[in-house]
């Protein structure tokens, strides 16, 4: 199997029954929705397989692939800047509808290629938002957001009670 170069857009119709390896880097800066999240830095990885099965009447079609990123995202402790790696493992099975994604088991993950057009860009930032961390923060003795302290102390919860006790007892 020979790795060919990455295509913005796969046209599924147009690959017979094998396995095809596909390899190359996407450019970050038409994707939208990820950045309102995150600044992906420089060129992503990506490497793509895809295999076509003929099934008893139907044709499966396997995609699983590896993504590798750089971005920036900002540190929910301390508000600056902090470098995130990005990386993703996937395989999806492909569906021509949202109805045939319904139909499919749980453990299996859809992705909808209409009239077998598969957006390469659309699932690398689909995977891209998925390997986000849910909260970016700096290692703790590399975060300015950490060395903050209080003079607020927090009542014990049964002081009020202790001094009811003790005008009660007077």
């Amino acid at each position: 199997m020979s790795i060919q170069p990455l295509p913005l857009k796969l046209d599924l119709t147009q690959l017979a029954v094998g396995d095809y390896c596909f390899a190359g880097v996407v450019d970050p800066r038409p994707m939208d929705r990820i950045a309102d999240r995150a600044t992906v830095a420089g060129p992503i990885d990506v490497q793509l397989q895809v295999a076509i099965g003929k099934q008893v009447g139907t044709a499966e079609i396997l995609v699983t692939g590896q993504i590798h990123a750089q971005a920036t995202m900002q540190c929910e402790r301390c508000l600056g800047n902090v470098h995130v790696r990005l990386a993703s493992d996937f395989e999806l099975t492909v569906v021509d509808s949202e109805e045939a994604a319904d139909a499919l088991p749980m453990d299996i993950t859809p992705v909808v290629a209409e009239r077998g057009q598969l957006s390469v860009l659309t699932l690398v930032e689909d995977e891209l938002i998925l390997a986000l961390p849910i909260v970016a923060v700096h290692e703790k003795e590399n975060c300015s957001g950490t060395d903050w302290t209080t003079s607020y102390q927090k009542p014990h919860p049964m002081a009020a009670l202790a001094k009811l006790k003790d005008q009660q007892d007077k």
